[in-house]
């Protein structure tokens, strides 16, 4: 079965059997019971994960993960198996102890915008001897939209679609009609059409092209997490605080200890966590992170991202790596967390 087709199966059970969240608002009726903030997440799991055990007493070596048992390829110190049916793939090296071999699990690609292939650091130990287990933990697909609808100067009802994760549907402003429960976003060149339910004030709605109609709960402001900046603003301006020295191979300094005018910084942040949401000259900056004199001195982040959640960069951080030596290998083990770091550039020079 292709990735694709576990996709559809795992997204189809989601929407059929998760709970249905009620508005407790009352429900108003006809073509204004639309009007408002709609949304929706989705967390589309790999089909693939959990523990991993190889098992080199036996030639050829055997991996066994998520049912599947398959044959490893071992040369000199390298290690790679795939799956059948494109369902991912290994590839590791044992590292200076012989008891540990450090690598990648590299999941297919799935549903857009995750249609690249991922790789997820792993680490296997020996737990007996010729046997070394660990636990593969890939990427969680995750995908969000919301609908704002609300009534234009002339008195029509309007929409536009915010989506964090790629921006799909950017620019376009529809026009919304409800004819008995068929509920249209009308657009002159890409119309979006699904369904009103009334009982459950849901909106259901097939943005994923083919795969099961999503559905679309009302949203406050803070049950709204991909669509504004912060869902809990701070009641006062934003005041800038040092980032918080973690065990991630950066060293943190105040924007005071690198010589920054900490206001032009809470000004810019500012202008982010003020940005009202639109369907042009959208703000979409997800993390704001700057480093000067080799020390993190800024670290924000907006519209539900975090540390913790990966940024689907493609090209974007090509250029983060400039001044740092370049992988040799595509199975050379790279840092497990990477940030993005802001050139600040001061006398004409990078610093």
């Amino acid at each position: 079965m292709s990735d694709w087709v576990h996709s559809v199966a795992l997204l189809a059970s989601t929407l059929l059997f998760s709970p249905v969240l009620l508005s407790q608002q009352s429900i108003p009726n006809g073509a204004d019971a639309l009007a408002g903030l709609w949304g929706t997440e989705q967390i589309i799991a790999a089909m693939v994960g959990g523990e991993l055990t190889l098992d080199g007493r036996v030639s050829p070596w055997r991996a066994s993960l998520e049912g599947f048992t398959v044959p490893v390829e071992h040369t000199g110190n390298t290690v790679i198996f795939t799956l059948p049916y494109n369902q991912g793939e290994f590839r590791g090296q044992f590292t200076a102890n012989p008891k540990r071999i450090q690598g990648h699990w590299i999941q297919p690609a799935s549903i857009n915008p995750y249609q690249q292939r991922y790789a997820s650091p792993v680490v296997l130990s020996e737990i007996t001897p010729e046997i070394w287990r660990g636990t593969v933990v890939p990427l969680q697909y995750r995908i969000s939209f919301y609908i704002s609808i609300q009534r234009a100067e002339d008195g029509r009802l309007t929409a536009f679609i915010r989506n964090p994760e790629a921006n799909f549907f950017s620019g376009r402003t529809y026009g919304v009609e409800l004819n008995g429960d068929t509920f249209t976003l009308s657009h002159p060149s890409v119309p979006e059409q699904g369904t009103y339910d009334a009982q459950s004030d849901r909106l259901l709605i097939p943005l994923l092209n083919s795969y099961p109609p999503l559905a679309f709960t009302r949203r406050k402001e803070n049950e709204a997490i991909g669509f504004f900046p912060r869902t809990a603003p701070e009641k006062n301006k934003y005041v800038y605080r040092r980032p918080i020295s973690e065990s991630d191979g950066w060293s943190t300094a105040s924007l005071s200890d690198v010589g920054m005018d900490a206001r032009k910084v809470e000004e810019f942040v500012e202008e982010i966590l003020n940005a009202a949401p639109s369907p042009e000259k959208a703000v979409n900056i997800q993390s704001l992170l700057i480093a000067r004199h080799g020390k993190l001195v800024v670290e924000e982040y907006f519209y539900g991202f975090d540390k913790e959640r990966p940024h689907d960069m493609r090209s974007a951080g090509s250029g983060s790596s400039r001044n740092r030596p370049r992988s040799r290998s595509q199975n050379q083990p790279a840092n497990t967390r990477i940030r993005i770091v802001c050139e600040v550039r001061a006398t004409g020079q990078r610093r």
